[in-house]
């Protein structure tokens, strides 16, 4: 479960671009356990879900916490320090 406040990076597509947001909102959705309102600091707004979130960085999922992000930046730099 994400909570208020949490920072979430957004990947992006080809026609939206990638960017960081914050969860400002948490409810029950009646589809699914809970809904998130994730604000993008360039003032978009979506409204999603759990299951569009992920802990580890991957192909998958558009919408990754702060922390799988900082992972794999972390991993990939490691890469060229070798």
């Amino acid at each position: 479960m994400y909570i208020t406040g949490q920072r979430i990076y957004y990947t992006g597509d080809m026609a939206n671009r990638s960017g960081w947001g914050t969860v400002t909102n948490v409810r029950p959705c009646p589809y699914y356990q809970l809904n998130y309102t994730l604000e993008m600091h360039d003032g978009r707004i979506f409204s999603i879900t759990p299951f569009e979130i992920t802990d580890t960085y991957n192909d998958s999922f558009r919408f990754i916490t702060k922390e799988a992000y900082n992972e794999y930046r972390s991993a990939a730099m490691e890469q060229y320090n070798v």
